[in-house]
Parts: structure tokens; C-alpha cells; sequence
């Protein structure tokens, strides 16, 4: 969990869904974002875990959009390149609820 007065007036690169989760509650002023759109590019990032069960030994099948796992249903894959606009959403959706309980009360996104 990162100290908030050690991070202040920082920019933090990486997953956003892995960092928010070490930010505390509460702390964040302000959150500006730029989501990629669906399915428009391919960036240089490593592939993230998405779903499925933690504890998995993962059994990657290639697919079209990424890589999923015929044990337990999770997605490797760029954030932007789901295989459906559903999952997309749903994935903006776990980053875009993190954000929300980063954000002090009277924050703005």
C-alpha cells in the first residue's frame, strides 16, 4: 500500500487496476484518464490477468483477442482488445471502481 504523502504530485506508470489497488482510500484529488478505445490498438504493454481464478496454474489457449484459460475462464490480454465490447466495459468498470474509492469525497474524474 503506497504512503499517500509519498506519492503526492506523482505520476505512477503501470497497470491501472494494480496500482489503484495500492492507493488508499479516499486519497486522490483528482483522476484524469484516457481509456483506450475497443478493439483500435495494439499498445507495447505486457498482457494483464483478467477474471478467472487466482490461484489458477493458468492453461493459455491463443484466440483472436488474447489468450484465455480453459481452467478456470480468465483473459490475458490488453485492456481495449477484449474479445467482446462486453467484456471491455466490464473490465473499464473494475478500473473505473477502483478510481472511485481512491477519490476523496469531493474529488473529480
Amino acid at each position: 500500500m503506497y504512503n499517500i504523502n509519498d506519492i503526492k504530485n506523482t505520476i505512477i506508470l503501470g497497470n491501472a487496476l494494480q496500482i489503484l489497488k495500492d492507493i488508499p482510500s479516499e486519497s486522490i484529488q483528482c483522476c484524469i484518464t484516457s481509456p483506450p478505445y475497443y478493439a483500435m490498438r495494439v499498445y507495447d504493454t505486457p498482457p494483464s490477468i483478467w477474471e478467472g481464478a487466482l490461484n489458477c496454474e493458468h492453461n493459455w489457449v491463443e484466440g483472436a483477442s488474447g489468450h484465455s484459460c480453459e481452467k478456470c475462464g480468465g483473459w490475458l490480454g490488453q485492456l481495449g482488445l477484449e474479445p467482446t465490447p462486453e467484456m471491455y466495459i466490464q473490465h473499464l468498470c473494475q478500473i473505473f471502481n477502483e478510481v472511485y474509492r481512491v477519490l476523496k469525497k469531493d474529488g473529480v474524474f
